[in-house]
């Protein structure tokens, strides 16, 4: 029987397909834009990202929280704008 699928039957190891989906659903989260409250290098990012209909969280930064996070090592050179995709990689 290797090899063998029959059909109406999931291997005992397999997820029902709708668990699947939730647990990627859950793994995968919204891409993130860091950037200052105010029209410069980020906002012809937001301006395309909006125009392109793409659901990304807008992370608006102060200065208090912009140093939070360049001393926490969270922004890879220290600097904004940054770009964080689903699966926690990081672009600026």
């Amino acid at each position: 029987m290797s090899g063998r699928i029959i059909t109406g039957q999931n291997p005992p190891s397999a997820k029902p397909c709708a668990e699947a989906v939730v647990e990627k659903a859950n793994y995968l989260q919204r891409p993130k834009l860091y950037y200052f409250d105010l029209y410069g290098r980020g906002e012809p990012i937001r301006m395309l990202l909006n125009h392109a209909r793409v659901d990304f969280e807008d992370k608006r930064l102060s200065n208090a929280e912009f140093a939070e996070l360049r001393e926490n090592g969270t922004l890879p050179s220290g600097q904004v704008p940054l770009w964080e995709d689903e699966e926690g990689r990081q672009v600026n």
